[in-house]
């Protein structure tokens, strides 16, 4: 099923997306989960110390930077399934530490149910 997702303030419009930056400004909201909406100069954190970014590949430094401008000291995690070539500078450079994981967690197995062929 596809629909707005209910905790993304980036699918909220109007009323609603006022009510939760206002919330994230007066430090209400201890997580929060988006898009590049986050980055938005009407999005104030009143004390961003974590940004997890998924899917480095479609983020770029400006956005990174954005993100990491609205909080003091903002530890930034970083998360990529194939090294690309800025992240393979970064590293080099010493602006980004890399974390390997290289095994599975105990997970079951996906339960699939195909829907017979028609």
């Amino acid at each position: 099923m596809r629909g707005r997702n209910p905790h993304r303030p980036a699918e909220k419009k109007g009323k609603e997306r006022r009510e939760i930056i206002e919330r994230l400004a007066a430090g209400d909201i201890d997580l929060l989960v988006g898009t590049h909406a986050l980055i938005q100069d009407d999005v104030i954190f009143s004390n961003l110390a974590l940004a997890i970014v998924d899917e480095q590949h479609r983020f770029g430094v400006r956005e990174r930077l954005a993100l990491t401008s609205k909080g003091e000291a903002v530890d930034v995690l970083v998360l990529s399934a194939t090294p690309i070539p800025r992240t393979l500078v970064l590293t080099y450079f010493g602006d980004m530490d890399i974390s390997e994981l290289r095994e599975k967690a105990g997970r079951s197995p996906a339960y699939r149910n195909p829907a017979p062929y028609q």
